[in-house]
């Protein structure tokens, strides 16, 4: 850019490093959720692992969008105060601008506990995805022309020698999350298998106070449940507080049930209250309800007690 000193890294090579970087960033870490997350535990399910290669496409755009963002905001500010330092100091250029980096981290992190993040959370993933931007930047920014031996400009080289280690990484992550699942060292998850009522025996806790003790006999007493009707559109709409004494039953899956399902019936007479599935894992099991539009995926928990 007009009035830039030569090397800087907001120059055309260190533009295109940094943002390219960052998408590439994003794209490896997008590849390990991918492969990652059919193993993990989950309280409500199975990982959405598949969702995430439907969505590569609008992924990548939107990962593009924010490495434009992120390196105007942090990586390209980030590198150039690093070269200052060096200058000035006479350290290593490398360890300057990561001394920058997560200097600059810690300001931009400091909106996340007014969006209910931890603060310190937030600060360790902004500095971590910002580190090997913040070094490309830095390192193309002082590294010598090639003088065109490709015939492409500068920013068009550093950005296609980034991209070739990125699209080298995804690769190599892709191919070793197969290998595990082909060669069962890593399994996808299970909801646990509740089909006794010793599994289901013990006291159970929902999100807002609520309280259920199941006995194995196929009774419970419950203080504060909520039970919805169709209309309900969330968590805080169109619920009955129920309490008192009931019974719970299996539900089979002729009977449209699911492995670990049943419903209850409180003893004054009430219909059946819906119909609970299990999630979770044996150690730590879930009971959820599916609330309102069953495309919102908007799920009321029962989460048993650790035994004593």
């Amino acid at each position: 850019m007009p009035g830039r000193e030569s090397g800087s890294p907001w120059d055309d090579a260190g533009r295109a490093a940094a943002v390219t970087a960052y998408c590439a960033v994003g794209a490896v870490a997008l590849t390990v959720w991918t492969v990652a997350a059919p193993a993990m535990e989950s309280s409500y399910g199975p990982s959405g692992g598949g969702l995430v290669v439907c969505l590569f496409p609008v992924l990548l755009v939107a990962l593009w969008a924010g490495g434009v963002a992120a390196s105007l905001l942090h990586a390209l500010p980030a590198a150039a105060l690093g070269h200052a330092l060096s200058r000035r100091t006479g350290l290593p250029r490398a360890l300057c601008c990561l001394a920058a980096e997560v200097a600059l981290a810690a300001v931009l992190a400091a909106p996340a506990p007014s969006s209910g993040l931890p603060y310190l959370t937030a600060w360790c993933w902004i500095a971590a995805a910002g580190a090997a931007p913040v070094l490309a930047a830095s390192f193309f920014a002082v590294r010598p022309n090639p003088q065109g031996r490709t015939g492409w400009p500068r920013r068009k080289q550093v950005a296609f020698q980034i991209s070739v280690v990125g699209v080298a990484l995804v690769g190599v992550v892709f191919a070793g999350g197969l290998m595990a699942y082909g060669t069962g060292l890593v399994k996808e998850y299970e909801p646990p298998v509740l089909d006794s009522g010793a599994d289901y025996a013990g006291t159970w806790h929902d999100e807002f106070d609520g309280v259920i003790r199941f006995s194995a006999d196929g009774t419970f007493t419950a203080q504060g449940i909520r039970e919805y009707d169709a209309d309900a559109s969330g968590l805080y709409s169109h619920y009955v507080s129920r309490s008192g004494p009931g019974t719970w039953r299996y539900v089979d899956e002729d009977e449209g049930g699911v492995p670990g399902g049943l419903t209850l019936a409180f003893g004054d007479g009430g219909s059946e209250m819906g119909q609970w599935s299990s999630r979770g894992t044996q150690a730590r099991p879930v009971l959820y309800q599916e609330v309102g539009d069953p495309d919102r995926a908007i799920l009321y928990l029962l989460r048993k007690d650790p035994a004593p």
